[in-house]
């Protein structure tokens, strides 16, 4: 039986280029970190990489760049582990500055709603969402997510944002709508892989025409219009 309109539902919000934009620091510390560890240079800037878990963006890379499977996977743990002491050293302890509009003021609002339950999926590995939620103002919005080094690709990474959050909200996914926001023509194909609404904001690399040629349930410039944001999200489902 499908949820009904009295349903709870379920948002599931990507991190860099929907709620805040870090992308640069992103490109520095990942194109330093695959040069120290396997001497492959990449423009990440330049490549059509986004919107992947960032793990398998490193990856791509260093196939891109020649590397050979296993020399990628000997080394892709200390890899991981040398991106989250670089972004750790080179983010600002203050990011509120990087906070894209609106994002605040709506996750507010969406905070206070009744039957409205919010989660995260990010291809940032989980030790530097985590400085990026910290520093941001975000943490105490998302109790539950998946992140970027637990996963590689990003229908994995929504699934597993659902699977955790009906543990931890204590729901059964059959009854709930669900409601995936995001920047890339990736959110959208994942959102679609789990049976979600697709909420498409064109706030990072994308344009609007971009993103339209995807066709996602909802397509917005920004969450800058709040009220606008807020009855799109929620009167998607």
């Amino acid at each position: 039986m499908p949820p009904d309109n009295d349903s709870d539902t379920l948002l599931i919000f990507d991190l860099d280029g929907t709620l805040l934009d870090v992308f640069g620091y992103h490109i520095a510390c990942v194109e330093k970190v695959v040069k120290q560890v396997w001497n492959v240079p990449d423009q990440l800037h330049k490549s059509k990489r986004y919107g992947i878990p960032q793990l398998e963006t490193i990856r791509k890379i260093c196939e891109a760049g020649g590397v050979p499977d296993e020399e990628i996977n000997r080394h892709l743990q200390r890899a991981q582990q040398m991106l989250t002491v670089e972004m750790q050293r080179t983010l600002p302890q203050d990011l509120s500055g990087t906070l894209l509009p609106g994002a605040i003021e709506l996750l507010d609002e969406l905070a206070e709603r009744q039957k409205v339950c919010l989660s995260l999926a990010t291809g940032t590995i989980g030790p530097t969402a985590e400085i990026l939620l910290a520093r941001s103002g975000l943490k105490k919005y998302f109790p539950v997510g998946a992140f970027g080094h637990e996963v590689f690709s990003r229908q994995e990474l929504v699934r597993l944002a659902l699977e955790r959050s009906c543990d931890h909200y204590g729901m059964d996914e059959t009854q709930i709508h669900v409601v995936t926001i995001g920047d890339a023509p990736s959110d959208i194909e994942a959102g679609r892989s789990i049976g979600a609404h697709t909420v498409s904001v064109a706030s990072s690399l994308f344009s609007p025409d971009e993103l339209a040629r995807f066709s996602p349930d909802v397509l917005l410039a920004s969450f800058e219009d709040v009220e606008n944001a807020l009855e799109s999200i929620l009167g998607s489902v």
